[in-house]
């Protein structure tokens, strides 16, 4: 970052900050605060912190966090409700965050803008942090898409937070996937997400997946909808993939058992060792074979179909948690945007996203 060009990145934030200042909770985006907290701490945090307790409004933002005791960085979220309390994040990014094998790679990629210190991953099971009152499910950028990651936060949190800076990625399909990964988890876990980035999409997303408010990308905006807290676990957040990974292991199981009994059984009919079959009595065992699996595939995808209605929509799994005398949280994502793509400095990463992310979009964007 350029030190000349702090305040004028702050600022935005700051002014947004106030002028929607009957919100409850108020979300900045990752690293959207340009140093390391200690680095701003009296100057910039304390009178935030102490303006925003004033006006009875949670802050939540990203900010890089540096140990200076072990010289460990960190990509992190505060609240501003539990000053020096931070979520660290744990799947950082290669490339961008760490770089794999580095006594390997250091000197073979020196020609890219490869950071010379690692972040450092925080713990899986980190203390929630609390905004409005509440404990939330924090992730930042990618973290979003491992689901099995993210359950680690629940079912104790209320609802989930996650922040991104996506201008890593450009005008690209990136962030439009991006999105739909974090509708996923919100649909998984019945609870409702709220998403700020830098340079768009930010959205507020209900617990049935569905984007109640976003902003386009490229824009300064902010997006505000009440929020409704939730308690309970659906059959995801307690059981994650395995119940999918444990049917696909016996269904292959099965597959193999039963290929290798007709083997034998057509071996011994015929007089001759299956090693010398002809092609075409290859084929014909074969679809043979795919024809008397078909009840354990119909079987396995009614299965699935079961399991995934249930841990998408388990209406039991998501309580609504109503305070007496307290309204839903109301939420703006806050975020800065650029006016021109030349005011970005883009990474190496930026144009790894390509066409064959059209495979994962589904639904609305």
């Amino acid at each position: 970052w350029k030190p000349d060009q702090q305040r004028e990145t702050l600022e935005p934030y700051v002014s947004l900050t106030n002028e929607n200042a009957d919100s409850d909770l108020i979300i900045w985006p990752e690293t959207a605060v340009p140093a390391f907290n200690d680095q701003v701490e009296t100057d910039f945090l304390l009178p935030l912190r102490n303006s925003m307790r004033a006006k009875g409004i949670s802050l939540v933002r990203g900010i890089p966090v540096l140990d200076r005791t072990q010289w460990d960085y960190y990509n992190a979220i505060i609240s501003l409700d539990q000053p020096g309390r931070f979520y660290y994040k744990v799947h950082l990014v290669p490339f961008g965050e760490f770089l794999p094998l580095r006594d390997w790679l250091a000197s073979v990629l020196s020609f890219l803008p490869v950071p010379q210190s690692d972040f450092k991953s925080g713990d899986l099971d980190q203390p929630l942090l609390v905004a409005a009152g509440y404990p939330i499910g924090a992730s930042i950028c990618y973290e979003i898409a491992f689901g099995e990651e993210l359950i680690h936060t629940l079912p104790e949190a209320a609802f989930l937070i996650n922040i991104s800076n996506d201008a890593w990625f450009g005008d690209s399909l990136a962030p439009h996937q991006h999105l739909e990964m974090a509708r996923m988890r919100a649909r998984e876990t019945e609870r409702d997400l709220l998403r700020a980035t830098n340079t768009g999409i930010s959205a507020v997303i209900n617990a049935d997946g569905r984007v109640v408010a976003r902003t386009a990308q490229f824009e300064m905006a902010t997006v505000t909808r009440q929020v409704q807290p939730r308690s309970g676990a659906t059959p995801y957040v307690i059981w994650g993939n395995w119940p999918v990974v444990l049917l696909v292991a016996g269904l292959l199981l099965v597959v193999w058992r039963t290929g290798r009994k007709n083997d034998a059984e057509q071996a011994r009919e015929a007089g001759r060792s299956t090693m010398v079959l002809a092609g075409a009595d290859r084929a014909g065992r074969f679809n043979g074979g795919i024809g008397a699996h078909l009840p354990v595939f119909a079987g396995v995808l009614a299965v699935c179909a079961l399991y995934s209605r249930a841990y998408l929509g388990a209406r039991s799994g998501g309580r609504r948690v109503d305070r007496p005398g307290a309204a839903p949280a109301t939420c703006r994502a806050v975020y800065r945007t650029f006016a021109r793509a030349g005011d970005i400095d883009w990474p190496a990463g930026a144009f790894l996203a390509t066409a064959g992310h059209r495979a994962w979009l589904c639904g609305r964007r």
